[in-house]
Formats: structure tokens, C-alpha cells, sequence
């Protein structure tokens, strides 16, 4: 089984996709694959590009490097190499760099004895077609200056370009990553990947162990990247005589998420299945007891349950060596497992790690627990490890779990009772890191829970920790602005002429099955004194139909600024609070940039929350899904939002947008803001772009925001012809744009990851 993080989005498109084929009409209520409270009072902003076009014509040639003339080349990802002859009589130099942006110049790093220098940029908010450098030549008494260098004819070599050091078709390196705020670690997931080894720097040829799933971290050293550990969680699904008590598909590596310092990884496994909860507890299938009498042997076989419960693995870096510190599940993972078994509670759908590396939050769509609103755990005392198999691990007489527990008291600050979750009504799952290890903090719902509204899709922690923001994409309330009415849910439903009704209160269908609008919201909850309390609830100023609202999200550093994608959003033609508009021609004009999506912005002053700016691409694509992933810098001023769907065969930085030969090649967006305006800085692409290969899925920003990292789990290159060492160690790849050759397509969706 594959698995597609965002599916439950793509299944609600046909909502849109729908909608042409008939009319809308008003209810009473309200008027008118792979193989393997008010509306809100602030400004709306549209995107304005301040950027420059890029073209071949606008491409100044290199220089010769004989003086005056400098020669530029990107020889290693982001950094610019600069050479020059010597010049008579000149004691040191000097590196120059003007940014047309500011009209400054600056001088780069200190007066040099020799004729060369380095510059390491942000190859995504560059000005490569305007953007130039000079060189003085200085001795005691006077200067002389070089011819202007530009740089545009290295912007490709420029981008780095990863990919794993056993690369395999359908491994899907690149779906999830994390680059961590020093920009000195990166971490890539690749879910699919099949060795069975365990741990860390294992065997990475033997592929036994069907989509079990590998991560692998690349880290600066000496100003070069390199592989340093090739990660596999320590019960990897090993291949046994008796097939039943194997179960692939675990997906290790479905989500990562670095410290600031890189030196702390959470991983999460989406389908891992041991039944067990707490901290570095059984790591074990549970297995059952099965006759084998009907395939004509004798006795009593083994089979495991696969239960997708999920974990996380927690790693830690100490001089360069990375081990696995602890193995996570929440206390609800047995419920889940033993009491409703065909209900995967997928674990790790979502996660995210404070920039201290002391907070965890993990979260899932898939949580039916019957309450709403914020449970503390407020004991300092774990439970027990559940004991499933009382004998041993081995142990073919035990069939039901037993337990042994000292229960920990809990405060809870539940919203109100008319809210009681439900199936698909989903969680956060919090954990913090004390002088015991980790323990869990808090189960987080929405204070309005309910059925299906696939609370927790998304999730994001400020660097300190206390400010945590949840996408709920399934959320079906048509409030505007910042703590409207949660209440206010709409459905719709199809009628016997086969035309979709709105029913504004979700209960004037009768006999009709109501389907939840699915605009989506996001959800702010700050911690105090050890306790998680939900601060704000958002949603658009203007509320449209099947948005998505939540889909992915992110926040600043400081936690004053966030960032949230809702990459079912059209052009903003149809307004559902304004039900007048709702008729087929405005139908029509919906469907014609349906899942174009949008970004949404919000600030903080205080404790109050308003809308900045909703913010859309220079080029509008159909089904683009904009917003499918956000990021923000720690200072909350660079945005990066990627749009895995998009179509162009542009190349490298702000390229031809017009060319839309190739579909769901994917882009990203990068917008930066100025006070209280957001603009487009950058239209960004792959150096090797294809169809399909959706790059931009995810992107990841360094805390200043001059790293980004970009995924694209389906580019198809082979990568490294041979594996160098078993180890994965750094001898098996150093990594660079210039080192692998990214024109061979022989290895469907390997998946590859770009550093700019």
C-alpha cells in the first residue's frame, strides 16, 4: 500500500470538480501511484512581483579572469567561487558585492592575500539577473577596479542537488525533509525505501524489507556536504519463513524535523504497528495464534496484527556520531489498536520539534477519541510499559493484552460538551524533554471536534516551544477572521435532480446524506506554566468552499507570525457567507482555478491575531494546490510556499512562467515582507526540471532564510552509480550539483532533494 500524505485533500477536489456539472441551489435556511468571532479587520494583499525576469538575453557572459576581468563559478551548492591573475604591485584585495534590491554595496569577508574569494548565497533570494560584484586591487597608496561580475551563468550549478547514497526506484527520497536553523544538517526521508537493516549506518543494499522506510542526514563539513548517517528505526521488519509475522509498509522517514543545532531528529514511522505506549517500550508486532490446519501442516502458527498505529523515533548527534535516543507512542495508541482495529491511528501524519529540541508535537488525523479541547497530563510519573507479551517476547499462549500501570491524574480544559470529536475528528499528541527523558505532555483536539474534520494534518512549534499551530482541513464552519463562530457549520447535498444544495445548517437535507463543506481552519494554542491552552481559532476574512484551509502550516520563531496553506482555493469568486453569489455562472468561474490555492498570513500583537495578507503566485495553475507546503523564517519576514502541482518547464530562479509543458513538475513561491507587505521575491524551480516530479511538495526554510530545501520525491535520476561504503558514512557521498549527472531519468521516482 502506498501512502499520499495529502489524499484526504485530493478526495475532496471532486467536491469543485463537481459543482460545474449542475447548479447550485440555496435550502430554505439562510436565503438564496507508485508501484511499490468577526471577520477579521485586516488587509487582503495579493501578490505583486517585484522580482526581474530571467531570459538568455539577459545573460552577461562570464569573465576570463585575467584582470581587469574576474571569473565567477559555483563550483559546491550556494557558494560563488571568484579568480583572478594577480596584479602587479597590488599587497591585498578586496571582494565587492552591490544588491540592486538596496542600492548597497559591501564589502564580502576581509581583505585577501591571494586573487580569489567565495561568496555562499541564498541561490532563492538572489538577484541574478541585476545583483553584481567588483574586485580592488589595493596596495598602501591607491586601488584599481575590476570589470562588474555577474553571476547569472552559474545560478544552475548554484543549487544543490542530493540525492541517497542507495538510490532505488519508488524509494521516494525527498517526500519528507528538514534543514535545521544554523542550516549546517539536513535530514531527507524517503518512506518507501526497502533495507532491512536497523539503526544507524547499517546495511543499505539488502532490500527485504518492503517500504520500511530509511532517513538520511547530510551535514557541512569543511564547507562541503556530506552523507553522515544512513537511519533505519530499530525494529525494522525483518524477513521471516513464516510471512504472517512480517508486516511491511512501516514507512520510517514519512516525516522529519530537526533542532535548531541539528543536533536532535524526530522521525516518524506513519505505519508502524506495535500496539504499545509511552516511552522506549515494546517495539514488538502482537502477534496472535492461527491454525495452519487449512494449508495442511501441523500445529499453531504466528501472525502479526497490522495495526498502523504509528511511532516516532527520537535521534540524537554527539561528535558527529547520531543514535536513537527514544521510541515514542502516545498513551492512546493501544485504545486505538485493540479497541477499534480497523481504524489506523497513523501516528506521525504530522510533526514538528521546537527549536530547542525539547518539544515534540505529533499529530494524526485519524484520532477518534469522544472529547474536544486540551487534555494535561499533569502527572510527573509515566506509565508503566504495557505488557503484552507477559512471558516473552516470543511467547505463543498470550492472545490478549495485559497491563501494568500506575495511572497518572490529568487536568483537562475540555471545550464545550456539544463537541465530542469523533471518527476522523483528530489530535496533536505533545511531549517534552525533562531531566527524566521524554514524556507526554498533552492531547490536543479542537475546541469544536468533530467527525472528519481532520484536526491535525498539519503542525508547527515556535523555537521556544510554547506556541503551536494545527491545520484542520476538514473543518466545515463558515466563520471569518480570527475566533468567529465555530458553530456555524455548512454542508451540502445532492438532491434528486442530482444538483448540489448548499444547507447552510448542515440538517435541511431530510432524507439526503449532508457532506461537510470542508473549508478548513487553523488552530493557535500557547503554553503556560506546563499547560497547553487553545488561543486563537482562524480562518480566511472571506470564506469559500472546500479551501482546505489548514493544509499546511507554519510559524516564526518568535511564534508571532503564521503562515498557513489552503491549497483548494480558487480565485476567491465564490463567497459562501455571501450566498447571492452562489449560482452556477459563479460556480462556473470557480472551477476554472479550482486547487490553485492560496497562502494565508497572520500576526500576533499581544495576544490578538488578524489576517496580514492572503497571497497568491505570478502564475495561477490549474489543480497547482499553492500552499501544499509553507515556511517560514525564524523572523517571520521569508516565505517559501510550494506548489507541487504546477506546470512549467522554467529552470533555476525567477525562469520562463508561460511554458507549461510540463506537468506537475511543481515550483516554489518565495515572498518576503516589508513592515506589514508581502511581495514575490522569487519564482523558483528545479536545475533539472521534468513532469511529475512535483517538486516543492515540501520546503523547508534555515532560521535566516537564506538555506531552502526543496523535495521532489518522484524526480526520477539515478544518483550514485554504486554505493561506496555499506556504511552510509561520508565516504559514500559528498553531495553537489556538480557531482551527480541529473539528466538520467532511469530511476523512477528515486526522489531528490535541491538546496538553495
Amino acid at each position: 500500500m502506498n501512502i499520499d500524505r495529502l489524499s484526504p485533500l485530493l478526495q475532496r477536489t471532486t467536491l469543485l470538480l463537481s459543482l460545474a456539472a449542475g447548479s447550485f441551489l440555496l435550502a430554505a435556511c439562510g436565503g438564496g501511484s507508485d508501484n511499490k468571532s468577526s471577520a477579521s479587520s485586516s488587509s487582503i494583499s495579493s501578490s505583486s512581483s517585484l522580482r526581474s525576469s530571467f531570459s538568455s538575453a539577459s545573460v552577461p557572459a562570464n569573465g576570463s579572469g585575467e584582470w581587469p576581468s574576474v571569473r565567477v563559478e559555483a563550483q559546491s551548492p550556494k557558494v560563488l567561487s571568484f579568480q583572478w591573475s594577480p596584479v602587479d604591485g597590488a599587497t591585498f584585495y578586496q571582494l565587492f558585492k552591490h544588491d540592486v534590491a538596496t542600492g548597497g554595496v559591501v564589502q564580502v569577508g576581509g581583505d585577501l592575500t591571494t586573487p580569489q574569494a567565495t561568496d555562499e548565497i541564498g541561490v532563492h533570494v538572489h538577484d541574478w539577473v541585476n545583483n553584481y560584484y567588483y574586485v580592488r586591487a589595493c596596495n598602501a597608496d591607491s586601488c584599481s577596479q575590476s570589470d562588474l561580475v555577474f553571476t547569472a551563468t552559474e545560478m544552475i550549478k548554484s543549487i544543490g542537488y542530493f540525492k541517497a547514497s542507495n538510490t532505488g526506484s519508488f524509494d521516494w527520497f525527498g517526500w519528507s525533509i528538514t534543514i535545521s536553523g544554523d542550516g549546517m544538517t539536513m535530514a531527507v526521508g524517503a518512506p518507501a525505501e526497502d533495507s532491512k537493516s536497523t539503526g544507524v549506518n547499517g546495511d543499505q543494499t539488502n532490500n527485504e524489507s518492503t517500504n520500511s522506510g530509511a532517513v538520511y542526514v547530510f551535514a557541512k563539513e569543511d564547507g562541503q556536504w556530506v552523507q553522515q548517517a544512513y537511519l533505519k528505526a530499530s525494529n525494522t521488519e525483518q524477513p521471516n519463513l513464516n510471512s504472517g509475522r512480517v508486516l511491511p509498509n512501516d514507512r520510517f522517514g514519512y516525516r522529519v524535523a530537526l533542532s535548531d543545532d541539528g543536533n536532535t531528529l524526530a522521525v516518524s514511522a506513519l505505519l508502524e504497528d506495535s500496539p504499545s505506549y509511552g516511552i522506549n517500550c515494546n517495539q514488538d508486532n502482537y502477534e496472535i495464534v492461527t491454525s495452519s490446519a487449512s494449508s495442511g501442516g501441523v500445529g499453531d502458527l504466528l501472525t502479526a496484527q497490522d495495526y498502523n498505529v504509528g511511532a516516532v523515533y527520537i535521534f540524537t548527534r554527539s561528535a558527529g556520531t547520531w543514535s536513537q535516543d527514544a521510541y515514542v507512542k502516545p498513551i492512546f495508541s493501544t485504545i486505538h489498536a485493540f479497541a477499534q482495529t480497523s481504524v489506523a491511528l497513523r501516528f506521525g501524519e504530522s510533526l514538528a520539534l521546537s527549536g530547542d529540541g525539547k518539544t515534540l508535537a505529533v499529530g494524526t488525523t485519524q484520532d477518534f477519541m469522544g472529547r474536544s479541547g486540551v487534555f494535561n497530563f499533569s502527572s510527573t510519573s509515566s506509565l508503566e510499559c504495557l505488557v503484552f507479551y507477559p512471558s516473552s517476547s516470543s511467547s505463543t499462549s498470550s492472545t490478549s493484552s495485559s497491563s501494568s500501570s500506575s495511572s497518572s491524574s490529568s487536568s483537562t480544559s475540555s471545550a464545550s460538551s456539544s463537541y465530542r470529536g469523533g471518527s476522523g475528528s483528530g489530535a496533536v499528541y505533545t511531549f517534552r524533554l525533562g531531566e527524566n527523558g521524554w514524556q507526554e505532555e498533552s492531547h490536543v483536539k479542537a475546541s469544536n471536534a468533530q467527525q472528519n474534520d481532520n484536526f491535525g494534518v498539519s503542525v508547527a512549534l515556535s523555537v521556544d516551544g510554547n506556541t503551536m499551530v494545527v491545520g484542520a482541513i476538514g473543518e466545515d464552519s463558515q466563520a471569518q477572521g480570527v475566533n468567529g463562530d465555530q458553530s456555524d457549520n455548512t454542508c451540502y447535498y445532492i438532491n434528486r435532480d442530482s444538483l448540489y444544495v448548499i444547507d447552510p445548517a448542515c440538517k435541511d437535507a431530510g432524507s439526503y446524506i449532508n457532506y461537510g463543506i470542508n473549508n478548513g481552519a487553523a488552530y493557535v494554542f500557547s503554553r503556560t506554566d506546563n499547560a497547553w491552552a487553545q488561543e486563537a481559532y482562524l480562518k480566511p476574512a472571506s470564506t469559500f468552499i472546500a479551501t482546505q484551509f489548514g493544509s499546511n502550516v507554519d510559524v516564526s520563531g518568535d511564534g508571532n507570525t503564521v503562515a498557513i496553506g489552503a491549497v483548494g482555493e480558487t480565485n476567491g469568486s465564490v463567497d459562501i457567507s455571501n450566498r447571492d453569489n452562489i449560482d452556477s455562472a459563479k460556480v462556473q468561474e470557480l472551477v476554472k482555478e479550482v486547487n490553485s490555492g492560496s497562502t494565508y498570513v497572520y500576526s500576533r500583537n499581544g495576544s490578538t491575531w488578524a489576517q496580514q495578507a492572503r497571497l497568491k503566485p505570478s502564475t495561477i495553475t490549474l489543480g497547482g494546490e499553492f500552499g501544499s507546503s509553507v515556511s517560514l523564517s525564524h523572523d517571520g519576514n521569508i516565505l517559501a510556499i510550494g506548489s507541487f502541482r504546477e506546470n512549467s518547464y522554467a529552470t533555476g530562479i525567477n525562469g520562463d512562467e508561460g511554458d507549461t509543458s510540463k506537468e506537475d513538475a511543481g515550483a516554489v513561491f518565495v515572498f518576503t515582507r516589508s513592515n506589514t507587505v508581502w511581495s514575490q521575491k522569487s519564482y523558483v524551480k528545479a536545475s533539472n526540471p521534468d513532469a511529475g516530479d512535483r517538486f516543492g511538495l515540501n520546503v523547508k526554510l534555515s532560521a535566516d532564510g537564506q538555506n531552502m530545501l526543496v523535495g521532489a520525491h518522484r524526480e526520477s535520476g539515478r544518483g550514485y552509480t554504486s554505493i561506496a561504503a555499506s556504511s552510509g558514512a561520508s565516504t559514500s557521498s559528498a553531495a553537489s550539483s556538480t557531482g551527480l549527472d541529473q539528466s538520467d531519468n532511469s530511476l523512477e521516482a528515486s526522489g531528490a532533494v535541491y538546496l538553495y
